[in-house]
C-alpha cells in the first residue's frame, strides 16, 4: 500500500509527463490506479480543473479508472463547460459510472445466489466498483459465506471502505460478522452484558481514578465485544419482541458511558492497583455470539419508530440503530487510547 508521499510523488511525475506530451502517462499508470486511495483524492482534486486540458482530462480519466465518485457533480458540470478534451473525458467518466450503477445490482445477485468461479468473478468486480451504499449488502453476504468466499466478500467490504475515506473510522464494525437472528441468545447477550456495564463496571471501576493497564485492555475488549453485537443485532431488532429495542437502547447508552468513563481513567504502568480492581472479569463467553444454527422468523412490522425496517425476502436493510450506535461510538471512541502514566 503506497503512503500519501509515494503516490504524490508518483502522481507529480505523471502530470509533469503530461505537460512535457506524454499521452497517457496518468490515466495508464497501472501503479498509480493500484496505489490510489480514496483518502488521495484531495490531492488529485485539484488537477481536475488544471490550466493545462491535457492534465485536467488526464486526471478525470484517472479517476474514472478508479472509481473515485466524489467529483461526480463537478465532472458533471465540466462535461457542459470544459474544453474538447475535458468534456471528452468528462463523457467517459459519467458513462463508466452510469455502467458501474448498472452492473452493480446484477454482480450482487451472483453472489447471493451462486458459488464457485462465478462467484469469486462477481466478487472481484465488486471490490472494484462497489459504492458506498453498498457496504450493507456485501456484509451480508459476508456473513453468510465461508473460506475463501467470505475472504473474497471482506475484500469488496475493504475497497469499499478503501475507496470512501469516510467509512474508515467504522471499518472494524464493518468487517465484523453479522448474526444471524436468535431472540433468545441476544436475550442472554443483553442480560449479561447489562450485567458486566452497570454492576460490575459501576461498582469496580468507575469508582476509581486510574486502573492497571491490563484491567484497562480487558475492560476496553469486553466493550469492543458488546459494540459489534449491538453493531451487528440493529438489524435483527425487527425480529425480536418490541422489549428488545427498549433494552438494545439502555444497554448502548450504557456502553456510551463507560467507554467515556474509561477514557478518563489514569493507566498504572507500574503494576500497583487496588485490588478490588481486579474483580473484573473477562466475558468473552456470555458476550460471545451463539453459534447454533435457528430458522429465520417471518418479518413482523411495528409502529415503534426505533424499529421501522422490514425484511424483504433474504435482504437485510441497513436500521438507522446501526448509525446510531456508531455515533455513540465514534464520540467516544478516543477512550481506547492509553494515557500517560
Amino acid at each position: 500500500m503506497a503512503s500519501e508521499h509515494e503516490f504524490l510523488e508518483r502522481f507529480l511525475d505523471a502530470v509533469d509527463a503530461v505537460e512535457s506530451g506524454g499521452r497517457g502517462a496518468l490515466s495508464e499508470d497501472r501503479r498509480l490506479r493500484e496505489g490510489y486511495e480514496g483518502r488521495f483524492f484531495p490531492l488529485v482534486e485539484r488537477y481536475v480543473s488544471y490550466r493545462d486540458e491535457a492534465v485536467a482530462s488526464e486526471t478525470i480519466l484517472f479517476l474514472a479508472s478508479v472509481r473515485e465518485r466524489s467529483v461526480f457533480n463537478k465532472v458533471k458540470d465540466l462535461s457542459v463547460r470544459g474544453g474538447d478534451a475535458v468534456r471528452m473525458a468528462c463523457t467517459a467518466y459519467l458513462k463508466t459510472m452510469e455502467d458501474d450503477d448498472a452492473l452493480i445490482p446484477s454482480l450482487f445477485d451472483v453472489v447471493e445466489h451462486e458459488d464457485g468461479h462465478r462467484f469469486m468473478n462477481a466478487a472481484s468486480k465488486l471490490s472494484k466498483i462497489a459504492r458506498a451504499e453498498d457496504v450493507q449488502r456485501a456484509r451480508r453476504t459476508y456473513g453468510g459465506v465461508t473460506g475463501e468466499m467470505r475472504a473474497a466478500m471482506r475484500a469488496v467490504i475493504e475497497g469499499i471502505i478503501r475507496r470512501n475515506p469516510s467509512l474508515e473510522p467504522e471499518k472494524e464494525l464493518l468487517l465484523s460478522l453479522p448474526v444471524t437472528p436468535d431472540e433468545d441468545a441476544f436475550d442472554r447477550f443483553l442480560s449479561n452484558a447489562t450485567d458486566y456495564i452497570d454492576v460490575r463496571y459501576r461498582r469496580n471501576v468507575f469508582p476509581k481514578t486510574g486502573v492497571s493497564a491490563k484491567v484497562r485492555s480487558n475492560v476496553a475488549d469486553a466493550l469492543m465485544k458488546i459494540r459489534k453485537r449491538l453493531y451487528n443485532e440493529a438489524d435483527n431488532l425487527a425480529y425480536y419482541d418490541l422489549d428488545k429495542s427498549d433494552r438494545f437502547e439502555e444497554l448502548s447508552e450504557l456502553l456510551a458511558w463507560a467507554s467515556a468513563d474509561l477514557g478518563t481513567k489514569s493507566v498504572f504502568k507500574d503494576g500497583r492497583f487496588s485490588r478490588e480492581a481486579l474483580v473484573i472479569i473477562s466475558v468473552s463467553s456470555c458476550l460471545a455470539s451463539e453459534s447454533a444454527s435457528v430458522k429465520r422468523p417471518e418479518k413482523r412490522s411495528s409502529a415503534n419508530g426505533i424499529r421501522f425496517v422490514q425484511r424483504q425476502g433474504q435482504g437485510r436493510a441497513q436500521g438507522v440503530l446501526q448509525g446510531h450506535l456508531f455515533r455513540l461510538w465514534k464520540g467516544v471512541r478516543g477512550s481506547f487510547q492509553t494515557h500517560p502514566g
